[in-house]
Order: C-alpha cells, then sequence, then structure tokens
C-alpha cells in the first residue's frame, strides 16, 4: 500500500517539526535545569537571593522555595550529626 507523494511529504515535514519541537524542549529543560544547580551552589555559598535571581534568571519565588528546601537539608544533616 503506497502514501500519494504529497500526503508522504506532509507527514515527513510533521515529523520534522515534532523532532524540532522535541529537542528544543529538552534544550529549554537543560538549561532550567542548569540555571537551578547553579542557583543552589550560589544559596550554598551564601550569595544574596537578588543577586541569584539576576545571575540565573530565576524568579524571587523559585529561588526562596530553594532556599527553604536547602535550610531543611541542612537541619536534618545537623539533627543526624547529634545523634
Amino acid at each position: 500500500y503506497r502514501i500519494m507523494p504529497a500526503l508522504q511529504y506532509s507527514l515527513d515535514k510533521e515529523r520534522e517539526a515534532g523532532i524540532k519541537k522535541g529537542i528544543e524542549k529538552g534544550r529549554e529543560e537543560g538549561l532550567e535545569a542548569g540555571r537551578q544547580e547553579t542557583a543552589l551552589r550560589l544559596l550554598e555559598e551564601g550569595v544574596d537571593a537578588k543577586i541569584i535571581c539576576r545571575c540565573t534568571g530565576l524568579t524571587p519565588e523559585s529561588v526562596e522555595k530553594m532556599r527553604e528546601k536547602f535550610r531543611e537539608k541542612l537541619r536534618k544533616e545537623n539533627d543526624s550529626e547529634t545523634e
């Protein structure tokens, strides 16, 4: 069973567009993960949240959430060391 050339061309173009869209989404997710990792490292070094936001492009809310998670992690580590 053969697909008409015009239909095959259309399917090929849609497939290419889907692949490009997937690659772009993957890049965006990778960049976001990198920004979050950088922000976490800066938080660990005690850098001010405003500077982290300016340098990473993350929102103040997301940096504050990261700060709270980091503080919670430190509390758990300190609690386990004192036991």
